[in-house]
């Protein structure tokens, strides 16, 4: 639609919702008057998918069709560069930055960025999520960082001084984890945060979630993946065969996914307890991110990502790019479509 057609609507949008009475209109993704029998369909509201995997010396690669093909991006920054997220609205976040920490925003969906401002003396941020109204980032030494806008950041007390790997918000709760130790640590509203009272035996790398809620890292140590049923409170180790070592953690046609070394992709059924190997050789892989209907996995290898429909078959697919990703982050956006 043109930007006069689409103007054009608005104001027959307008004259028409000042002549119905209430009762006679109705407003969700058309708007109708049925005083004039006329329905209009003006706009709707739809969640669009994006998948930006991040790499090093400030390179990232978004993707608009779930993991088909990307373009990439480059961010003010010569650093490593870590998670991304979304509040959703219109605001992308990307951390990262070497030992000094840094954080970057963008207003239009990637196209270009800022550098955020960080509390003083911030460390390596290593991975952000958005969940509550805030964004959340973490990093070295167990710092956690909040924004509310992903422009200005502050610190909040972190009951762990280990270096935290992960961040997602998930159910309702933000969960970050640490390979030291390994550390798990959950917060219903990214201001304060408690340690599991059993903590996980897999080094924690990245987390995720099934629909019925069971929590899920993996890790590269002689355990390498753990799963909870109690919120993340309490976890149970499970066996993975051939003993891999594995970082990214996902979900997808119902199955839990771990994948890493040599492109070893192992699933599970039943929660986590037991696992196969699904997909192996090829490039390792750094992280997982996953969406209703693919998962993507991302890492060594320039330009290097693994994409899958089903959690079984898995398929090679080269981003525009020489970075090497280090995680790769699912994004979705509440966007207004205008009709053709």
């Amino acid at each position: 639609m043109s930007l006069a057609r689409a103007f054009l609507v608005c104001l027959i949008f307008s004259s028409l919702a000042s002549s119905c009475v209430e009762t006679d209109c109705v407003r969700s993704d058309t708007f109708e008057c049925s005083d004039y029998g006329i329905v209009l369909s003006l706009a709707s509201f739809r969640n669009k998918p994006y998948f930006i995997a991040t790499g090093d010396a400030g390179r990232i690669v978004i993707s608009e069709d779930n993991g088909l093909s990307y373009v990439e991006r480059t961010l003010p920054t010569a650093n490593n560069l870590a998670g991304a997220a979304t509040n959703g609205n219109g605001t992308w976040v990307v951390v990262g930055g070497g030992v000094s920490g840094e954080s970057f925003y963008s207003l239009d969906r990637g196209l270009s960025w800022s550098v955020a401002t960080l509390p003083a003396s911030p460390s390596t941020r290593q991975d952000v999520t958005y969940g509550a109204g805030w964004f959340v980032s973490v990093g070295s030494g167990g710092q956690i960082y909040l924004s509310n806008d992903g422009m200005t950041w502050g610190a909040t007390t972190s009951p762990t001084a280990n270096i935290l790997r992960s961040v997602e918000y998930l159910n309702g709760q933000f969960v970050a984890g640490s390979d030291t130790g390994p550390t798990i640590i959950r917060s219903t509203n990214g201001l304060s945060w408690q340690l599991a009272t059993t903590p996980p035996g897999a080094p924690v790398f990245d987390i995720a979630s099934d629909p019925q809620g069971r929590l899920l890292v993996c890790g590269n140590a002689a355990v390498k993946a753990s799963f909870s049923t109690t919120a993340g409170d309490s976890w149970v180790d499970a066996t993975v065969s051939p003993a891999q070592n594995v970082f990214g953690a996902g979900y997808l046609n119902g199955r839990l996914i771990c994948a890493g070394l040599t492109g070893n992709v192992f699933t599970s059924t039943d929660g986590g307890a037991n696992w196969g190997l699904a997909a192996t050789g090829g490039t390792s892989i750094n992280d997982v991110a996953y969406s209703a209907t693919v998962a993507i996995g991302a890492g060594v290898g320039a330009g290097f990502t693994y994409r899958s429909t089903d959690a079984i078959t898995w398929t090679v697919v080269t981003a525009p790019t020489g970075a090497l990703f280090n995680r790769i982050g699912f994004l979705e956006e509440r966007q207004l479509f205008l009709p053709p």
